[in-house]
C-alpha cells in the first residue's frame, strides 16, 4: 500500500494505492455496527480502528473490546480482529488507520517499579529507551499482524500516548515526585552533572510574570526538555513506524495546543515544542478536538493549535469534531463531558448548525475533519446522518475549486516566548487563548502560524497585509531581521504586550523600540493593566484579569512625534497604552494588553489595508473559493466583496450574485451559511 498526502489548489487530499480521499473520517472509543453501517452507507470510508486496555479520564475503558498488549511480546489478537471485523463486516471498503496506545500497562509497570505510568506522568518515562523499544515492539507485531490478516487495510498509523492519549504530561501543583529514570533522561539530554530543579525553582521569575534568560536559565533549560523529550519521543516512534512499513503508511499525532493551553499548561503539559512536529518528515498527519472554549452557539468555532503552519509544512490536519449532540443529552458519560469541554445542544437544529460551522473552520484552511462518535450514541438518528452526508458532499463539491488562502492577516504564536512566561501568570491565557474569538469577529479572514515559520520562504509569496505577533517577548534574530524586512516592503505589524522586550543578555528596551518603531518605558507600580479605548467608535476598556508585571508605556520622546498616534491608555494611571505609528506605506500597531477587542482588531485591520467583509462582529469563513458566515442573532446582513462575486449554495439551492461588491443576506439566528464563490472577473 502506497499512501500520500497532497495539496491540490489549497485543499488537502489523501491518496491511498492512486486512489484519492476526501480527507473526511470516523472514529468511536465504543464504535457501534449500526453507526459504522450508517457512515458508510453515506459514502464515508475512512476510519480509526482504537485498541486499547487502559481506562479513560472517566474511568471506563477507552475500547470494549478489551487489552491486546497483554505482556512483552505477547497479544489477545482475538480482541483486536473483533473490532477490526465489525468495521470491514458494516463498511466493506474500509481503510483503516491504526490508532495504537503505546502507554505503559500494568504488566510493564510491574516488572519494572522504578517507570512512572506514561498516562499520566508522560515526561518521566518517554526518553527511556526500554519503554521506547518495548512499545516500538508491540506495534511492530501488531502490524505484521494486521498486514497478514487484513491486507491494504491500513493507511496509517496514529500515536496516542500520555493524557487523555493527546501526548500531555500532568505536572502536579507540588512539583515531581523522584524518579531515577526521569532523573537519568535529564542527564542525557542536558549534561552528566544536571539535576532536575525544584518546583520552586521551576516556578520563579525575575521579572514579574517573566523569566530572565540568566537568572532563571536553570527552570528554563528544563522546561526546554520537559517539552523536548516528549517532541522527541514522538519524532522516534514516527521514524520506527517508517521503517516497519517501508515509507507506505502515514504517520499521525494529537499535539500543539498553544491555542487552549494557558501559563500553567502550556509547557507543563509538554506541547510547546510544535515547530519540531512540524519540521519532522516523519509526521504527515497532526489532529486536535475543536478548541473547547469556542463551542457554545454564540461562540465562533477555532482551532486548538497554529493550523495553517500545517498547510505550509505539506502536512494533513483532522478538526475532530466530538462535541455532544443532542442525542445524548441524558448520557451520564455525556453529561460528564458537559460539565467542562463539551456544550449541550437542545435539538437537531442546533446539532447541525453547530456541525457545519465547526466543518467550515476546517475547510476555509482546506483542511479535514472527523466525525467523533465518542462512548457511541452521538450520531444515532437518520436526519443528523443525512445532515453529516450533505457536509461530506459540500466538501466535495468545494474540493473542486480554488481552497487557497484569501487571508490578509497572518497571526503568529511564539514557541520561544512561551518559556519565559511565568507558570502562574495570565499572559499566555490573555494574549493567546483567548485573543482568537475576537479575531474571529473581526469580519476577515486571518491564518496562524507557530512564529519560527515567520521565516519559511513560502510565507513571502502570501498576500499578507498585516502581521499580527501575540505574545513576542523573546523574538530570535531572524525573527527581527525578518520584521524589518517586511516592514521595508510595506507590509505592516500589530504587537501586544512586550515584543522584543528580552534578548539573551536579559530586559532590552532599546530592542523592544527597534523591533517595533516605538519608544519604551517601563510603568512603575502596580498599575491593573486594563486600556481604555474609543477606537471603532465606541468606549470600550480591555485587558489583563489581573495585575500583570512588568507592562510598559512609550517613552517620552513618542509625544514630539508626528508618526505616533495613542489610541488608549491605561485606566489606572493613563499612560499611553495603544498606539499607532503611520509609515507611508504601512503601519505599526502596539497594545500594552490583550485580549484585544474586536472592534479595536477590525479598525487597525483597516488602517493596514484589510478588506472587511462584514462589520457586525459575526465570523465569516473565507478563503479564494469559499465564503460562510454564522450568524447567531437574525437579522439582514450586507456582506462586502472585493469585487463582484456569484455565490452557490452548498447547502441549499439558490445562488446570489452581488452588486458592486455587496450582497444582503437574510440571516437567521443560529444558522451557518456557506458558499461557493466564483469572482466575476474570473469566470471565462
Amino acid at each position: 500500500m502506497q499512501t500520500a498526502v497532497h495539496f491540490e489548489n489549497g485543499a488537502a487530499w489523501l491518496t491511498i494505492d492512486q486512489d484519492k480521499h476526501l480527507p473526511v473520517a470516523f472514529r468511536s472509543f465504543w464504535p457501534q455496527p449500526e453507526t459504522v453501517a450508517q457512515f458508510s452507507a453515506r459514502d464515508f470510508s475512512l476510519f480509526g480502528v482504537f485498541p486499547s486496555g487502559i481506562l479513560c479520564s472517566l474511568k471506563v475503558p477507552y475500547s470494549q473490546f478489551g487489552e491486546i498488549w497483554t505482556g512483552e511480546g505477547q497479544y489477545n489478537w482475538a480482541n483486536l480482529d473483533a473490532q477490526v471485523d465489525l468495521f470491514i463486516s458494516q463498511a466493506s471498503n474500509a481503510r483503516m488507520a491504526l490508532m495504537v496506545h503505546l502507554d505503559t500497562r500494568d504488566w510493564f509497570l510491574a516488572e519494572n517499579p522504578g517507570c512512572a505510568d506514561s498516562f499520566s506522568r508522560l515526561v518521566q518515562t518517554a526518553g527511556w529507551q526500554k519503554w521506547r523499544l518495548s512499545a516500538a515492539r508491540m506495534v511492530q507485531d501488531v502490524l505484521f499482524h494486521l498486514d497478514e490478516r487484513y491486507p491494504e487495510r491500513f493507511w496509517a498509523v496514529f500515536l496516542f500516548a500520555g493524557g487523555t492519549c493527546e501526548w500531555f504530561s500532568r505536572y502536579p501543583a507540588d512539583g515531581l515526585e523522584p524518579n531515577e529514570i526521569a532523573a537519568q533522561t535529564y542527564r542525557n539530554w542536558a549534561g552528566p552533572d544536571a539535576k532536575i530543579p525544584s518546583h520552586d525553582t521551576l516556578c520563579h521569575t525575575t521579572h514579574g510574570d517573566l523569566r530572565d534568560p540568566a537568572a532563571d536559565a536553570d527552570a528554563i533549560r528544563y522546561w526546554r526538555y520537559h517539552n523536548d523529550v516528549i517532541a522527541d519521543t514522538i519524532s522516534w516512534f514516527a521514524l520506527k513506524v517508517k521503517e516497519m512499513s517501508r515509507g507506505s503508511r502515514l504517520v499521525g499525532v494529537f499535539y500543539g495546543y498553544m491555542m487552549v493551553l494557558d501559563s500553567v499548561r502550556l509547557v507543563s503539559n509538554g506541547h510547546n515544542a510544535y515547530s519540531q512536529i512540524l519540521n519532522d518528515e516523519n509526521i504527515d498527519v497532526v489532529f486536535s478536538p475543536a478548541a473547547y472554549q469556542l463551542r457554545r452557539l454564540d461562540n465562533t468555532s477555532g482551532f486548538q493549535l497554529p493550523v495553517d503552519s500545517l498547510r505550509l509544512h505539506k502536512k494533513l490536519y483532522f478538526h475532530e469534531v466530538d462535541n455532544t449532540t443532542h442525542l445524548v443529552n441524558d448520557n451520564p458519560l455525556a453529561q460528564a463531558l458537559q460539565k467542562t469541554h463539551h456544550k449541550p445542544m437542545a435539538d437537531l437544529v442546533q446539532t447541525v448548525a453547530y456541525s457545519r460551522r465547526e466543518t467550515a473552520q476546517a475547510l476555509m484552511h482546506g483542511q479535514g475533519y472527523w466525525w467523533f462518535d465518542m462512548f457511541a450514541g452521538w450520531y444515532d438518528e437518520p436526519a443528523l446522518m443525512d445532515e453529516l452526508a450533505r457536509i461530506r458532499r459540500a466538501t466535495e463539491r468545494l474540493w473542486s475549486g480554488d481552497m487557497r488562502s484569501a487571508s490578509e492577516i497572518a497571526v503568529f504564536i511564539d514557541e520561544e516566548s512561551g518559556y519565559f512566561i511565568g507558570c502562574g501568570s495570565c499572559l499566555h491565557q490573555s494574549l493567546v487563548v483567548e485573543q482568537a474569538e475576537q479575531l474571529s469577529r473581526i469580519g476577515a479572514p486571518w491564518d496562524c502560524f507557530v512564529a519560527s515559520d515567520f521565516c519559511h520562504p513560502d510565507l513571502l509569496q502570501t498576500p499578507y497585509r498585516l502581521f499580527v505577533f501575540l505574545n513576542l517577548v523573546k523574538p530570535t534574530a531572524a525573527i527581527r531581521r525578518q520584521i524589518q524586512a517586511l516592514r521595508r516592503l510595506g507590509k505592516s505589524f500589530l504587537f501586544v504586550y512586550a515584543p522584543g522586550f528580552l534578548d539573551e543578555n536579559g530586559p532590552n528596551l532599546p530592542a523592544m523600540q527597534a523591533l517595533t518603531g516605538f519608544p519604551f518605558e517601563q510603568v512603575s507600580g502596580q498599575p491593573d493593566g486594563q486600556i481604555a479605548t474609543t477606537l471603532g467608535g465606541s468606549p470600550c476598556v480591555y485587558g489583563f484579569p489581573k495585575p500583570v508585571t512588568p507592562l510598559f508605556t512609550l517613552g517620552p520622546s513618542a509625544a514630539v512625534d508626528p508618526a505616533i498616534e495613542v489610541l488608549g491608555h491605561y485606566s489606572q494611571g493613563g499612560e499611553a497604552a495603544l498606539a499607532l505609528r503611520t509609515r507611508p506605506d504601512g503601519i505599526d500597531a502596539w497594545s500594552g494588553a490583550g485580549p484585544l477587542p474586536a472592534q479595536v482588531l477590525r479598525q487597525l485591520a483597516v488602517r493596514a489595508g484589510v478588506h472587511i467583509y462584514v462589520e457586525t462582529g459575526d465570523p465569516v469563513y473565507v478563503n479564494r473559493g469559499l465564503f460562510g458566515l454564522f450568524s447567531h442573532q437574525d437579522g439582514p446582513r450586507t456582506i462586502s466583496f472585493p469585487r463582484d462575486v456569484v455565490l452557490r449554495d452548498v447547502y441549499e439551492d439558490r445562488t446570489l450574485t452581488s452588486e458592486n461588491g455587496l450582497i444582503c443576506l437574510d440571516a437567521p439566528s443560529d444558522t451557518m451559511q456557506l458558499f461557493q464563490v466564483t469572482y466575476l472577473e474570473d469566470t471565462p
